[in-house]
């Protein structure tokens, strides 16, 4: 971030951008941390976070099955037909994402498993020994960036804390 930080912020400015610069944000900041590690437990909370073959998803049915449920009830209305035949498909046809990334640079997944394949949502290796007994270990791969991305337009605005800016914004 440090390195290229001024680089990507001037070449926003060269394309005429007119943004609050004193809000700039990376996903790589602090509370993207938070945030990311709020929605994972949200998640497994719900039974959405499981492992296959040291690989960790999200299963996204029940949220595809709530989203086609909006949309065929008029809760949710997408104007435009042809984006609208585009998302029902694939909502229809919805696959498992895997959150999971084995590369060097990015956050840390917040993920504790043990031996008899346990899991729980912590960054905290006591709150993980305590949850799953002595053979706890953390996960050494990396969150998916899209996974912390997809949290950008609550976590830019404070969440999971609540903030006037959540409030008045989100």
């Amino acid at each position: 971030k440090e390195k290229f930080q001024n680089r990507i912020t001037t070449q926003i400015k060269a394309t005429g951008a007119s943004c609050d610069w004193s809000r700039l944000q990376y996903t790589m900041d602090r509370h993207f941390h938070i945030a990311a590690l709020e929605a994972l437990k949200r998640l497994d909370e719900q039974g959405l976070i499981y492992a296959k073959d040291g690989q960790w998803y999200i299963s996204m049915k029940s949220m595809a099955d709530d989203l086609l449920q909006g949309i065929s009830s008029n809760a949710i209305r997408i104007n435009d037909e042809s984006e609208l035949n585009k998302l029902t498909p694939m909502l229809e046809d919805i696959q498992d994402w895997c959150i999971s990334r084995q590369i060097h640079w990015g956050y840390q997944m917040p993920i504790f498993f043990n031996d008899e394949g346990e899991h729980c949502i912590t960054e905290n290796l006591e709150e993980a020994i305590e949850k799953l007994g002595p053979t706890a270990k953390r996960e050494t791969s990396t969150l998916d960036t899209w996974f912390t991305s997809s949290l950008w337009p609550m976590a830019t605005l404070g969440w999971p804390a609540k903030t006037k800016d959540y409030e008045d914004f989100y």
